[in-house]
């Protein structure tokens, strides 16, 4: 009987022995260091529920150092088996050959956008999967522009024409604000300037970025880019300081009147049920509506290991095709099948996202693009500080990023 019963207890152990070596680990590396990282767990942990086979392991990187590690990881050959990397920046790592060309993956390609789906493409071939849309709207504190009386009868903002009409606008809500409160929390010591800059150049016509490997806004449309913040710096409304958390929070807790920024704060700011916010899309100051805009997509990173690649693709179409729970945090799902959903309509503010989402300005594909984005922040941020005419700033910007564009690529 003993030797029945040890024979049985060998026989379960083995077998649980051999189930566990059957599942495939997986290491999920992620930039969602704000509110937007628990939406993307919730929907990790249901996809580990229902995948007894895969077992998905996700790593917040605060996204300010998330590109560095990712890097770091590449060339010390440890990186992880997924990772997040912005539509934009792929063609660095395409180049670099760190990534699983997933075009032979049976994904349903036809329910992604067109324009999320060229940025994805290199040589006819698929080199990550958009998880999502994220452009810039504008947010807006209800009681404050209700009594500035700057609300229409249908509590949207009263904003006035082109770049003056705006200014005039953020001008007349300071009047009637608090002492302690700002009419505009939008940061403007890190990368919300740039955004602002690229989503003014684009809404005009003629506005390429890089073209041929040069810079092209030295020209009437870049001329009036960097006049919108010679302006908003004379005006001396969005003068002050402002850190990216501490810009977030002074909108959240009711301190600022209004905020420029992306889609993924929604979750943030309605953690505050003392704040009541409105938001619409990014102001038209110029010919059409844009707005600066990228996707978060899924990269599987290059490996021997062929059991862990096709389980990476199992999670990142899992994920696409049940990213209803992304939506909570404010991102516009790249999958058309869940945006058009009843489920996703009823959620507030989204079919002014959607329409932003398709008027979103995407970067040009270029291997320095990363390098070029951080000179003009460098560069705006300083020209909100400084006294230097539009001029001066337009020539330093095209210097300085025509010789970033003819030098050797940087590792």
């Amino acid at each position: 009987m003993m030797i029945v019963k040890f024979l049985i207890f060998t026989t379960v152990l083995c077998m649980s022995m051999l189930r566990a070596d059957d599942v495939v680990h997986l290491n999920y590396w992620v930039l969602f260091s704000g509110g937007d990282g628990r939406p993307m767990q919730l929907m990790v942990d249901k996809f580990n529920a229902s995948n007894k086979d895969i077992n998905v392991k996700m790593r917040v990187i605060k996204w300010a150092e998330y590109y560095k590690a990712l890097n770091e990881s590449l060339n010390t050959k440890n990186s992880p088996d997924i990772g997040i990397i912005h539509a934009s920046l792929l063609p660095f790592y395409v180049n670099q050959n760190s990534l699983v060309d997933i075009t032979p993956y049976d994904i349903e390609w036809k329910n992604l956008p067109s324009h999320l789906l060229d940025a994805v493409r290199f040589e006819n071939k698929y080199y990550a999967l958009p998880l999502d849309m994220h452009p810039q709207v504008f947010y807006f504190n209800k009681k404050y522009l209700a009594q500035a009386h700057l609300l229409d009868e249908n509590s949207q903002p009263m904003i006035g024409n082109g770049v003056d009409g705006f200014i005039a606008f953020l001008q007349k809500l300071h009047q009637s604000l608090p002492s302690d409160t700002l009419p505009l929390s939008t940061p403007n010591s890190n990368v919300l300037p740039w955004w602002l800059w690229y989503s003014i150049y684009t809404q005009q016509e003629n506005s390429g970025y890089i073209v041929n490997n040069r810079v092209a806004f030295n020209n009437e449309a870049g001329k009036k880019a960097f006049e919108f913040f010679y302006k908003m710096r004379e005006a001396k409304i969005w003068d002050e300081e402002i850190h990216d958390e501490r810009g977030y929070n002074l909108f959240k807790f009711n301190k600022a009147a209004t905020m420029i920024t992306g889609v993924w704060a929604t979750w943030n700011f309605q953690q505050n049920k003392e704040l009541d916010f409105g938001v619409t899309k990014f102001p038209k100051l110029f010919d059409k509506n844009a707005n600066f805009g990228d996707s978060h997509t899924f990269a599987v990173l290059k490996t021997d290991n062929l059991a862990k690649q096709k389980a990476s693709v199992t999670f990142i179409k899992w994920i696409s095709e049940n990213s209803f729970d992304w939506a909570l945090s404010g991102q516009v799902p790249a999958n058309k099948h869940v945006i058009e959903t009843q489920e996703f309509k009823n959620l507030p503010f989204r079919e002014t996202y959607v329409q932003s989402a398709n008027e979103m300005a995407l970067y040009p594909k270029n291997l320095k693009l990363q390098q070029c984005n951080e000179a003009m922040i460098k560069i705006l941020v300083a020209f909100l500080r400084n006294n230097d005419s539009v001029e001066e700033t337009m020539l330093k910007a095209e210097k300085t990023l025509n010789e970033i564009l003819q030098h050797p690529l940087k590792k």
